[in-house]
């Protein structure tokens, strides 16, 4: 038996939610080891997510926020969400968690074929990395 990756995506409901939805309508496949939600906003999304999402068994995590970054419907939140991915990859270093298994890119929605390419892409990565053992997790948070 072969280790397969279990990710998780967060995604914005707006743009990269709704190339999710047209990848879906016109068949364009993506692999299947992620798990999509769609969220407001990721500003909206905590470090305290992300970090559950890795304690809970995820081996990546991947968001989806819109393009161009000025073009939340929130004002600031990709600026925000841009920072907080920036500290949080340092974080994850400091606990011995490789950086690259957070990775945000930047939709609009008729990118469909571009979000399946970077999901590939993202797993492919992780796969390379391999699983993350018991003792690089962060236990109690």
């Amino acid at each position: 038996m072969t280790w397969e990756p279990w990710l998780i995506g967060f995604l914005e409901k707006w743009t990269a939610g709704l190339a999710a939805e047209s990848a879906g309508v016109n068949r364009v496949r993506y692999s299947p080891n992620i798990v999509l939600i769609n969220i407001p906003c990721p500003s909206r999304l905590s470090p305290v997510h992300i970090v559950k999402a890795f304690l809970a068994g995820a081996d990546g995590v991947y968001i989806g926020g819109s393009m161009p970054p000025a073009n939340c419907h929130y004002k600031v939140g990709n600026y925000k969400t841009f920072k907080r991915m920036y500290l949080l990859k340092k974080l994850m270093a400091q606990f011995g968690i490789e950086p690259e298994r957070l990775r945000m890119d930047w939709y609009v929605s008729p990118m469909y074929r571009a979000l399946a390419k970077n999901i590939d892409e993202f797993v492919e990565t992780i796969k390379k990395l391999g699983p993350i053992t018991s003792r690089e997790r962060v236990d109690g948070l």
